[in-house]
C-alpha cells in the first residue's frame, strides 16, 4: 500500500512546496506533466528529468524548480531526480512531508477503493495547539540572549537584536529561514482555508494567525457528511474578531452542538489560572445550526458529566441579533440574561460605535509601554524639565481621575513633540476609559472624564479630538456608558480586557433632550472633585451653584450617599431608556457584588420605582439641581496652555518660568429665559 500511494505522495508534497515557494520559484509545467504521469501510470518517472522536457538541458541542472518544490514538500533541503532515489527520501526519518490526510488515512477515505467514494473520519477528538503560528523576533532572539525580551524600549531591543544577529551568524541564518518557513505556511493556509480572515463590513476580520483555528478548519474538511469534532479550545474561540470565520464555519456548514467555557480557577490546565477555554462539539450538516447548548465561567470539569447539569439554549438567530455579522457569544449564565439582553437590543436603534460617530467621541489607546519605554520616568527621578503626568488604567476609575493606585510616572514635554495628537489634545478635558478590567471585577465598564494636562499609557483609551465636540456630549455619554446596565452588557462580551472590537456592537439607549440635560449635569456634578475641573463646571454652567455648600467647593458631591443617589438616578433614567421593566433591571443589579457600597440595589429600585410613578419629567427635574439650564453646546476652548520647547512664540506661554498656564476663563453663559 505504501509503495502504491508513494507518488502521489510525491505529487502532493510538489504541490505543497510549489505554493509555500511561491510562483517565482517553482514550474506550473512540469507539476501538471508529473500529475498527468502519476496519473496515467500510476507511478513516478524513471526521472525526473522525463517531465521537464520543456526546459533546455534539463541534464545538466544541479537541481530544478521542480526538485525544489519536491524537497519543500517533503521538508528535506534537496532531492535526487531518479525515481528509487527519491522513493528513499520519501520514506527516510529526516523526510517530515505535508500530510495528505487522504492519502494518509486511504482506508478511511476510500475504503471501497473508489476514487468517487471518498468519505472521512466519523470523530475526532483533541486539543490543539493553543498558540500562534509565527514567533516575535525578540522572542527568537532570547534563545540566544534573554536580554532580547528585557528591552525595555523598541529602541533599545533593535540595538540587542541587531548585536545579536552580528554575533551569532548561524542565529541570522536561522531567523531567515524562520521567515520563510512563515511565508511558505502562510501561502498554504491561504489555498486550503477560507475561514481563517473574512471579509465583514466591508473590511476583513483582524487577528493572530491561531494554530487551533487551522486545525478546526481543516478537520470539518476531513470529517464524513455526518462526522463528529470535538476540541478544547481557547475561549477566543467565541468571544475574538479573529476567529469570525471560524465561528460562521461552526453555524453555517456544522450543526453546532455545544459550547462549554471555562474558567482555569481549578488549575485544569497548567495555564494562567484567569485563562479562559471551551468544550466544543459539532457535527458536520449541510442544514447548518439552529440550536446549541452553551454555558459560561464554569470550574468543575465533574459538571460536564451530571446527568442535570443546568444549560442555556443559543439559536443562530439570537447569535446573529445581538452580535451582528461577528457571530461572537454573548456569555449568559442565566436564563433571565438572555431575554434582557434582547430586550436591550430590540429597543435601541445605536451601538456603542454609532455612539462615538454620532457624538464625535474618537477614542485610541495611549502609548505602549514597551515600545516607548523610554517616555516614562519614575516621579521621584524627574529631572525638574517640562513634564506631564502620566494615567495608567489603574490610576482612575468611575467619574474620579483619582484612585487606590497612584500616579507613578511621568513624561518630558520634549518627547511627546511630532507624536499624533498629544500636544493637541492634552488641553481639554477628555472622556477615556480603562482597557484592563476583568467581568469578575466590581465594575468592567470604567469611564471618566480626565482634566488636561495628563497623557495616557496603552492601559486607558482617550479621545484624540476632544476640540471638535462640546463637552457635554462627552458627558452625557459618561453617564450612559458608567451605568450599571451598559456595564452589565460589557460584562456579557469582555473576559480581562476592554476593547473596541468587543464594545462596538454593545447597544445604547436612544435618549431625549430632557434626560440629556438631567444625564450630563450629573456627570458634570458626579465628575467635578476638584479645583482642576472648576473650569469645566463654569462651562456648563456659569457662575450658577444650588449645591448644599458654599459655591465652587470641591468635590461637589462630597459623602458617597449623595454620589450614589445621583448615580443611582442616572442608573434608573438609563433603565428607562432601554425600555427595561423592573424585573429585568432588578436582575442586572443582582449580577453585581456591590461591595463598595451595599446599599446601592435598593436605591437604584427605589429610584427606577419612582420613576415609573411620577414620571420622567418630574423625575429629572427633582434630581437635577439645574434642570432649567440649557446644556452648553458650544466646542470647547482649551484649558490649559504649554510651555512647548522650540515652537513659535504663537504657540508659547507667557509665564516667564515655563510653567503651564491657563488659559482666559469660558466665556458666561449667554443668559437665557428661565425654563418653566
Amino acid at each position: 500500500m505504501d509503495r502504491a500511494l508513494a507518488p502521489f505522495k510525491i505529487v502532493a508534497a510538489a504541490w505543497s512546496g510549489g505554493v509555500m515557494l511561491g510562483k517565482d520559484h517553482c514550474d506550473d509545467v512540469a507539476y501538471a506533466n508529473l500529475v498527468r504521469f502519476v496519473g496515467e501510470t500510476g507511478d513516478l518517472p524513471e526521472d525526473l528529468a522525463d517531465v521537464q522536457k520543456h526546459i533546455n538541458n534539463v541534464e545538466e541542472l544541479h537541481e530544478t524548480s521542480l526538485q525544489r518544490m519536491i524537497a519543500r514538500g517533503l521538508g528535506v533541503e534537496s532531492v535526487p531526480s531518479t525515481r528509487e532515489d527519491l522513493l528513499g527520501v520519501l520514506s527516510g526519518r529526516e523526510c517530515v512531508p505535508a500530510l495528505a490526510y487522504d492519502l494518509t488515512f486511504a482506508e478511511v477515505f476510500y475504503p471501497s477503493g473508489r476514487l468517487d467514494d471518498r468519505r472521512g473520519f466519523d470523530a475526532v477528538l483533541g486539543n490543539p495547539p493553543w498558540e500562534q503560528q509565527e514567533v516575535s523576533e525578540p522572542e527568537f532572539w532570547a534563545a540566544y540572549d534573554l536580554q532580547a525580551i528585557a528591552a525595555t524600549s523598541t529602541k533599545e531591543r533593535d540595538i540587542i537584536i541587531n548585536n545579536l544577529s552580528k554575533f551569532y551568524p548561524e542565529g541570522q541564518i536561522a531567523w531567515n529561514k524562520y521567515q520563510q518557513r512563515l511565508l511558505g505556511e502562510s501561502a498554504i493556509s491561504k489555498q486550503l482555508y477560507i475561514f481563517q480572515i473574512i471579509e465583514v463590513n466591508g473590511k476583513n476580520t483582524v487577528g493572530k494567525p491561531d494554530v487551533f483555528k487551522l486545525f478546526c478548519e481543516k478537520v470539518i474538511q476531513i470529517l464524513s457528511t455526518i462526522g463528529y469534532l470535538g476540541f478544547v479550545v481557547p475561549s477566543s474561540f467565541h468571544s475574538s474578531e479573529g476567529c469570525t470565520g471560524i465561528r460562521r464555519l461552526f453555524l453555517e456548514k456544522t450543526a453546532f452542538k455545544i459550547c462549554f467555557s471555562y474558567e482555569n480557577r481549578n488549575k485544569l490546565f497548567e495555564i494562567d489560572n484567569r485563562q479562559k477555554f471551551a468544550v466544543i462539539v459539532t457535527q458536520k450538516s449541510l442544514l447548518g445550526t439552529s440550536n446549541f447548548k452553551a454555558r459560561f465561567y464554569l470550574r468543575d470539569d465533574n459538571w460536564l458529566f451530571d446527568e442535570k447539569k443546568d444549560v442555556l439554549m443559543y439559536s443562530r438567530e439570537f447569535i446573529k441579533s445581538t452580535s451582528k455579522m461577528y457571530l461572537n457569544f454573548a456569555e449568559c449564565n442565566y436564563l433571565s440574561d438572555i431575554s434582557t439582553l434582547l430586550k436591550c437590543y430590540e429597543t435601541s436603534k445605536l451601538n456603542f460605535n454609532d455612539y462615538l460617530i454620532a457624538y464625535n467621541l474618537r477614542l485610541t489607546q495611549g502609548f505602549s509601554v514597551t515600545r516607548e519605554n523610554y517616555l516614562l520616568t519614575p516621579i521621584e527621578k524627574n529631572p525638574g524639565e517640562q513634564s506631564l503626568l502620566v494615567h495608567e488604567g489603574k490610576t482612575f476609575h468611575q467619574y474620579q481621575d483619582s484612585w487606590e493606585t497612584p500616579i507613578q510616572y511621568s513624561t518630558l514635554i520634549k518627547y511627546l513633540i511630532g507624536k499624533a495628537h498629544w500636544l493637541d489634545s492634552i488641553r481639554f478635558f477628555r472622556l477615556a476609559f480603562r482597557k484592563v478590567a476583568s467581568s469578575t471585577n466590581e465594575r468592567t465598564a470604567l469611564f471618566a472624564i480626565l482634566p488636561p494636562g495628563y497623557v495616557f499609557t496603552e492601559s486607558v483609551c482617550s479621545e484624540t479630538i476632544p476640540n471638535q465636540r462640546s463637552n457635554c456630549k462627552a458627558l452625557i455619554a459618561l453617564a450612559v456608558l458608567n451605568s450599571f446596565e451598559f456595564d452589565w452588557l460589557a460584562r456579557l462580551r469582555i473576559g480581562v480586557n476592554v476593547n473596541f472590537f468587543l464594545l462596538k456592537p454593545l447597544p445604547l439607549p436612544n435618549t431625549v433632550n430632557i434626560v440629556n440635560n438631567f444625564l450630563a449635569h450629573s456627570a458634570l456634578r458626579l465628575t467635578c472633585n476638584h479645583t482642576g475641573y472648576e473650569p469645566l463646571w463654569r462651562e456648563q454652567l456659569g457662575e450658577t451653584w444650588r449645591e448644599s455648600q458654599p459655591p465652587f467647593t470641591f468635590p461637589v458631591l462630597a459623602s458617597e450617599d449623595d454620589r450614589w443617589l445621583v448615580r443611582a438616578a442616572i442608573d434608573a433614567v438609563v433603565a428607562d431608556a432601554y425600555g427595561l421593566k423592573r424585573e429585568q433591571y432588578a436582575h442586572i443589579l443582582s449580577t453585581f457584588s456591590h461591595k463598595s457600597y451595599p446599599k446601592a440595589p435598593q436605591l437604584c429600585l427605589a429610584c427606577f420605582d419612582e420613576l415609573q410613578t411620577i414620571g420622567l419629567e418630574a423625575f429629572t427635574k427633582k434630581y437635577d439641581p439645574y434642570w432649567n439650564i440649557p446644556l452648553n453646546e458650544n466646542l470647547p476652548k482649551p484649558v490649559i496652555d504649554l510651555p512647548i520647547p522650540n515652537q513659535n512664540k504663537e504657540n508659547a506661554v507667557s509665564t516667564e518660568d515655563g510653567s503651564f498656564q491657563l488659559t482666559a476663563p469660558p466665556e458666561g453663559k449667554t443668559k437665557r429665559k428661565r425654563k418653566k
